[in-house]
C-alpha cells in the first residue's frame, strides 16, 4: 500500500492518474535549469542524457566541454557560483560544487562559440523562430533580398518607361521631318516649268545615245534596242538622281531635237 507523509505529497500523484500526460507543459524544456554544475553543462552542452561521472574520459565532447568551462571559470571570463549561490570573486570553491548560472552560460557561449545553440540553453528562441518564421535570420535575409529586387525591378521598369518615351518622341519627329521634305520635293516639282523639262530630257537623250554609241555591247540589247536599265545605272553614277529614271529616258528618247 502506498503511503504519503504529508497531504502534499499525494497531490502530484493524484493529478497525473485525474489528468495524464496532459499536465505536461509541452512548451517546457526540462534540461532548463537556473544554474548548473560544470559537469551538467558539459553533459547537455554535448546532448549526453545518461548519467556521466565528473571525470569521465570517454566521451571526447564531454571531456572537451569540461576542459572549455573550467579554463573559462579560472581565467575570469565566466562567472562562477557555490550550489548555485553567488560567490565573492576571491573565494575558493570546491571543483565539484561550482556553477555556472543559465544567464553567464549562454552569454559566454554566445560571445565564444557563437556557431553553437545548444538546446537546454538556446530552447525559447528556437522554439520561437519555430512559431514565428518572421523571426528567423533567413526570413530576414530573404525579406531583404526580396526588398532590393522589387527596387531593381522599379528602377528598370522606370528606365524601360523613359525609353519608350523616348523612342516615341524621336519617331514623331521622323515623321514630321519625312513629311517636310516631301513637301519641299512636292514644291521643287512643281516648280520645273515645261520649257525646262524639255531641256532635261535632250540632255539625258544625248547622253543616253552618246553611252548606246560609245560601248553598244553594254548599252544596247541583241536587237539594237537601248537598254535602259543600264542607262538609267551610268546615270545614277553620274549624279542625276530624279523619281522614275527609267521613264524619264523612254521619254527623252522620243523628244526631237
Amino acid at each position: 500500500m502506498l503511503r504519503f507523509h504529508h497531504s502534499r505529497d499525494c497531490l502530484p500523484f493524484l493529478m497525473v492518474i485525474m489528468y495524464g500526460d496532459s499536465m505536461e507543459d509541452k512548451n517546457c524544456n526540462l534540461l532548463t535549469k537556473p544554474y548548473y554544475y560544470i559537469n551538467e553543462a558539459a553533459k547537455y552542452w554535448c546532448n549526453i542524457n545518461k548519467k556521466i561521472a565528473y571525470d569521465d574520459i570517454t566521451n571526447p565532447c564531454y571531456k572537451i566541454r569540461v576542459q572549455h568551462i573550467e579554463f573559462a571559470i579560472n581565467n575570469g571570463d565566466l562567472v562562477h557560483g557555490r550550489d548555485g549561490r553567488k560567490v565573492d570573486k576571491d573565494d575558493h570553491v570546491a571543483l565539484l560544487r561550482r556553477t555556472v548560472s543559465h544567464k553567464h552560460l549562454k552569454e559566454w557561449i554566445t560571445k565564444e562559440f557563437p556557431e553553437e545553440k545548444p538546446e537546454f540553453l538556446y530552447d525559447a528562441e528556437i522554439r520561437s523562430k519555430l512559431l514565428d518564421p518572421t523571426k528567423s535570420n533567413e526570413y530576414i535575409s530573404l525579406k531583404a533580398n526580396h526588398e532590393t529586387a522589387l527596387t531593381e525591378i522599379k528602377t528598370l521598369k522606370d528606365r524601360l518607361e523613359y525609353g519608350i518615351s523616348l523612342y516615341k518622341g524621336l519617331e514623331l519627329e521622323n515623321n514630321q521631318l519625312k513629311q517636310e521634305a516631301y513637301k519641299k520635293t512636292e514644291i521643287r516639282n512643281s516648280e520645273v516649268t515645261e520649257h525646262e523639262r524639255e531641256k532635261l530630257y535632250k540632255v539625258i537623250k544625248s547622253l543616253t545615245i552618246a553611252l548606246a554609241d560609245t560601248a553598244p555591247s553594254t548599252y544596247k540589247t541583241t536587237t539594237g534596242k537601248i537598254n535602259n536599265s543600264q542607262v538609267e545605272t551610268t546615270l545614277q553614277t553620274k549624279g542625276l538622281t530624279v523619281s522614275e529614271p527609267r521613264k524619264i529616258i523612254s521619254e527623252a528618247l522620243k523628244i526631237d531635237f
